[in-house]
């Protein structure tokens, strides 16, 4: 579902981009983070999906600034489906982004 690439720069920026997606599901998420001495200093996402599950990518998305990228503590995706308010039934998108999210965080570690 999700794959990591990342962009170097000069001295300690790094650039994460990483993706999840689903055709059966109709959801596509991707996380892009700028990083500086290992920690999140900005973070963007782009989604297609429902309400929710853009919503939960937003959620996600304010809550990895200023975290390190090897060890973000962004919840779970029980905990992104309640914030939000979703039914129980966009839970397989919340996975989808929990997939992009763990991309991203391999995406640091391949660089080393």
């Amino acid at each position: 579902f999700g794959a990591g690439v990342h962009l170097e720069s000069e001295d300690t920026r790094f650039y994460g981009l990483s993706e999840g997606d689903t055709e059966r599901l109709g959801t596509w998420v991707r996380f892009a983070a700028r990083v500086e001495d290992g920690q999140v200093r900005d973070a963007s996402v782009q989604v297609f999906g429902c309400p929710h599950a853009t919503a939960a990518c937003r959620h996600v998305m304010s809550s990895i600034r200023g975290q390190p990228l090897g060890a973000l503590a962004a919840g779970t995706p029980e905990e992104w489906r309640v914030a939000v308010g979703a039914p129980v039934d966009p839970r397989p998108a919340m996975l989808i982004i929990e997939d992009a999210l763990a991309a991203l965080c391999r995406s640091q570690t391949s660089r080393t």
